[in-house]
């Protein structure tokens, strides 16, 4: 997992640009690879929609296609399928776990793609990525310091010198290893809406027979494709958890959304 910079080197020389992978171009082509493996996810997710509500339900579609933020969509489909399948059924718990995995390892994904990027010749083989929020919140204190004409009497030294150094508390650090655990992760993902689509819309309906050289394994079948589901770890684990109405604060970390 990424470490937070203050762990790693608390001292070390900042500078924020979007040309810090310039000199890391193994670096930069993993985390092109975990960018565009989430947005493929993201694709997945959202015809999730069609298939939960129907052929028939254009005006509920028109109004989900307008949710901007991804985990606002996500749990628009959830309660989508709660009310059309019930949320004791077989057809919500497999999408609800879905739905759970891809929520458990987007915030690498967000952090990338919203988050501001940094180095520091400290760490040479590192991306560092800085929290916007906490950023502007700096800027903010830093304007008030200097509208206030009294404040350089008022405020102690030390709290002005914060205002203009990074936190490093709040400013991951992301190596390959990080971006190769996201990578593998995002490919699980992937594995999970290629079998969820097959489970939800089957090649084989369950009310037909099967062919001969279906019959060993019934590939083409929801059945089969719930067990290649089952298979994949994560998937297996959010199921589980789906089944047991575990609080969802208590199932990972929330999804950054910025």
């Amino acid at each position: 997992m990424p470490q937070l910079l203050s762990k790693v080197k608390a001292n070390a020389t900042v500078t924020l640009s979007p040309d810090s992978l310039a000199d890391k171009p193994e670096l930069a082509i993993l985390v092109a690879s975990v960018i565009g493996r989430w947005s493929n996810i993201e694709h997945e997710i959202n015809n999730l929609a069609a298939q939960v509500l129907g052929a028939d339900a254009a005006p509920a579609i028109a109004m989900f296609n307008v949710l901007q933020a991804q985990n606002v969509r996500m749990l628009a489909i959830d309660a989508a399928a709660k009310t059309a399948f019930g949320s004791s059924s077989e057809q919500y718990h497999v999408l609800n776990a879905a739905i759970r995995a891809a929520a458990s390892v987007q915030n690498d994904r967000n952090r990338l793609a919203h988050w501001i990027w940094g180095s520091a010749p400290e760490l040479p083989d590192a991306l560092l990525l800085a929290n916007p929020i906490v950023l502007r919140s700096q800027e903010v204190e830093r304007t008030k310091y200097h509208a206030d004409p009294f404040a350089h009497v008022s405020l102690p030294w030390d709290r002005v010198v914060r205002m203009y150094q990074f936190d490093t508390s709040k400013i991951y650090v992301y190596g390959k290893s990080d971006m190769h655990r996201s990578q593998r992760d995002l490919t699980e993902i992937g594995k999970i809406f290629f079998h969820l689509k097959l489970y939800f819309r089957p090649i084989i309906p369950a009310n037909l027979p099967l062919p001969d050289h279906f019959a060993k394994d019934g590939r083409g079948t929801s059945a089969h494709a719930l067990r290649e589901l089952s298979k994949i770890s994560i998937f297996h684990e959010a199921l589980a958890r789906s089944k047991a109405k575990a609080p969802k604060d208590q199932d990972s970390d929330p999804p950054e959304q910025l």
